[in-house]
């Protein structure tokens, strides 16, 4: 009985329990959904009004750094309203069959379509990645929403679609979204589009025509025809395809569609407005960033204030177009003909004082090749060539308790299928060099050396982290993390934008301020609707950026920058790809920073013209600086304290040893703590021929003997790969083997090269 009594007392409890656990259960479920029912009644309850009544307040404006009007924005947007009556029943049919093709039959939204995107999204993490929005949601979006992809924003589009599609009839909806849709090249609906691309009105689009159209809607940037047209026919083709699957062509219509040459008219939309990239990135910010949307900004009335200084604009215009003109005529009739950009940033506050983003601007809007590019907006990576290895080496390297008077020995430091890799230009080995020297020329193969000893990660994990350069890859079969790197060989490569940031923590001793270009927005009714809240982040230490300045400097002294001194104090690197496709020029001033980058666009199997960074970047550069700094005091770079001065051998990096020329003697800049403490032992005598002194004397050798300064070739620095004979003597640049003036003489002294031929200011 007992037993019998226990065993029922404890499915009495076991069963209270699991009631327990039920009613637990239960009150947490339905808390959930009175969490998520007030969540969505307040997201319900502040959405804008779903209405397309007239309701801006009038034209945006932009306000330069000085507080002048750059432009009002009504007279950016490139609009053709026309009716649905106008536009042709095969350029309606075929948005609906690449956007929507249950417009007329859904109710602002599509399950099946939202059931998809879901499982991608939860598959991507909760990341929104796949749209689902019906062609009312799309317009919801335009007028009242931003471009940023959020789960919050999904909610609201699918919220205000109910709205609209409440509030009118589909032909109405439809009207509206093909003339307010962008379509690319400026072009806001379908009366802009076609007169933009064909030169027509919309009512003359055949079929062909109207389903390119359609294909531009999804992606404007990537594929536009004018500049992506292989992108653009496969969108044509996919929009023929979703029509005669619908049953709105037949497949003889398709066919004939695709066989169908279009042709384009030459877009001869001259830019209406001043520093048309720099508006077109401020307007991106806000409805990327900001989450404003197009028609607001645009119509809104509202009050943009940036950073813009015209001056520098100017300079940076006016560079551009006399450097690429003189060489590449835009009307000479060249295909590809090359293309430019430049970035200028104030470093001590993040201001974006001018922007180029290609030499021509035919509409709001276009690709930027200045800037990385954000939400829907195409940007440009491209490879850096030497213009990294500031960032991914030498910085690092002053930071881990190098010196820019460390000694690299320049001999070949890897065989890659049966080749000295790396190589330089003049294909020359050049022996002892100190870090400082390696830079100015731009030497390929000591940067290589530098970052094996520090370590590459240390290297990839400073440019990404401490510079931020975001767009180098981690991992993965193709990665960044890699020797290769700090000769510019990356996987996606890097924007401008991020370059001249990364520079600009240089030369603000090592503290990074994030760049800006919008200061304040208001309201048309003068409320503050944004306000920019600076902030800034020590990156790494003023003793650091400033030696790595101080070698930088020496690039416009004697290096590859020689060619474009300013009269005043300033640092810079050049940059080119192996290729070709990129040239590169990154310089600073205490004040200022710019950036310049000229290549091809798109990738070619033969450039018609190899660009290297002192081409044409340089003397952009050059040209920009000196008007934007005319007006300007000339600053110094400001030694911070606990910096040494030494003077050192340039062929050990030590205090020189007894037999060290005063040639080889050279002052140099330390962290304090850093500095060399013993002699170097790299210069030695040795007795050679007087007829010839490349020639070791001995006895019975002709001439007399003379005794001449040696370097000597320490076993520890000779990292000499398998494959490649070790040289024992380095003359003018060229490695000789050792040889005797009297046949059958013992060596005296091997692997040692003359003090002469190498030319090293510093």
């Amino acid at each position: 009985m007992a037993e019998e009594a226990g065993r029922l007392k404890r499915t009495v409890l076991k069963k209270t329990a699991r009631r327990g656990i039920g009613r637990v259960l239960l009150a947490a479920g339905l808390l959930l959904m009175l969490l998520v029912t007030v969540r969505l009644w307040l997201m319900w309850k502040n959405l804008p009004k779903a209405t397309w009544s007239p309701s801006s307040t009038g034209s945006s404006i932009l306000y330069d750094v000085h507080g002048q009007v750059i432009t009002t924005l009504h007279g950016a947007k490139n609009t053709l309203p026309v009716t649905l009556n106008q536009i042709p029943p095969q350029l309606q049919l075929a948005v609906m069959a690449v956007e929507d093709h249950n417009f007329y039959i859904n109710h602002g939204f599509d399950l099946s379509s939202i059931f998809r995107a879901a499982l991608a999204d939860i598959k991507a993490g909760m990341h929104p990645v796949q749209g689902a929005s019906t062609i009312t949601e799309q317009l919801a979006k335009e007028l009242f929403l931003s471009d940023r992809k959020t789960i919050s924003r999904k909610i609201e589009q699918f919220m205000l679609g109910l709205e609209l599609q409440h509030g009118y009839t589909k032909s109405e909806i439809l009207q509206k979204y093909l003339n307010v849709t962008y379509f690319g090249q400026g072009a806001y609906g379908v009366g802009a589009a076609s007169q933009t691309y064909f030169g027509t009105g919309v009512a003359h689009l055949d079929l062909a025509q109207s389903a390119l159209l359609a294909g531009v809607i999804n992606a404007p940037s990537l594929d536009d025809p004018l500049v992506h047209p292989t992108a653009a026919r496969d969108r044509q083709r996919l929009v023929l395809a979703d029509m005669a699957r619908y049953g709105y062509i037949t497949p003889a219509q398709e066919q004939a569609a695709l066989a169908e040459k279009l042709h384009f008219v030459a877009n001869g939309q001259a830019s209406t407005y001043p520093a048309p990239y720099f508006v077109d990135y401020v307007i991106e910010y806000l409805n990327t960033k900001l989450g404003l949307p197009l028609n607001e900004i645009l119509s809104g009335g509202l009050r943009i204030y940036t950073t813009l200084d015209p001056r520098v604009q100017a300079a940076a215009d006016s560079s551009v177009a006399q450097v690429m003109n003189r060489a590449f005529p835009l009307h000479s009739g060249q295909k590809p003909n090359p293309q430019a950009a430049a970035l200028t940033m104030d470093p001590r506050n993040g201001y974006i004082l001018a922007m180029v983003g290609g030499r021509t601007h035919p509409g709001l809007l276009i690709r930027n090749r200045a800037i990385t590019g954000l939400g829907p907006y195409e940007g440009m990576l491209r490879q850096p060539g030497s213009s990294i290895k500031p960032l991914f080496t030498y910085t690092p390297a002053i930071v881990s308790g190098l010196t820019e008077m460390t000694v690299m020995d320049d001999v070949p430091f890897s065989i890659v299928k049966g080749r000295i890799w790396p190589e330089n230009d003049d294909h020359l080995f050049r022996g002892y060099m100190t870090l400082r020297h390696a830079l100015a020329i731009s030497d390929n193969n000591v940067a290589v050396r530098t970052l094996a000893r520090i370590g590459v990660n240390n290297g990839f994990s400073f440019a990404r982290n401490q510079f931020h350069l975001t767009t180098l890859v981690p991992s993965g079969s193709r990665n960044d993390d890699t020797l290769a790197a700090t000769l510019g060989g990356l996987t996606k490569g890097v924007s401008l934008e991020e370059m001249v940031a990364a520079y600009s923590e240089l030369a603000n001793g090592g503290t990074r301020v994030p760049p800006v270009a919008v200061l304040k927005v208001e309201k048309a009714d003068g409320s503050l609707l944004y306000s920019y809240q600076p902030r800034q982040t020590r990156e790494f230490s003023p003793q650091a950026a400033y030696i790595v300045t101080k070698m930088l400097e020496k690039v416009l002294a004697y290096g590859t920058g020689s060619g474009f001194p300013l009269n005043r104090p300033a640092a810079g690197k050049t940059g080119t790809t192996n290729n070709g496709h990129n040239g590169w020029f990154i310089g600073y001033t205490p004040q200022m920073v710019t950036g310049v980058w000229t290549g091809y666009s798109n990738r070619l199997p033969k450039p018609p013209s190899g660009f290297y960074g002192a081409t044409y970047s340089g003397p952009i550069w050059h040209d920009i600086m000196t008007a934007a700094l005319a007006p300007r005091p000339v600053e110094h770079f400001t030694r911070p304290p606990g910096i040494v001065t030494e003077d050192v051998s340039i062929r050990s990096g030590l205090l020189p040893g007894p037999y060290c020329p005063p040639q080889d003697i050279k002052a140099g800049l330390f962290i304090q703590g850093t500095q060399p403490t013993t002699h170097g032992e790299v210069h030695v005598p040795a007795v050679v021929s007087s007829q010839n002194p490349r020639l070791l004397w001995a006895p019975g050798s002709p001439g007399t003997p003379e005794t001449r300064i040696f370097w000597r070739r320490p076993s520890h620095l000779l990292t000499i790969p398998a494959g490649i004979p070790p040289p024992d003597i380095i003359v003018r640049n060229k490695w000789v083997p050792v040889r005797y003036a009297a046949a059958g003489s013992q060596p005296a002294v091997s692997r040692f090269g003359t003090t002469a031929p190498v030319k090293n200011t510093g």
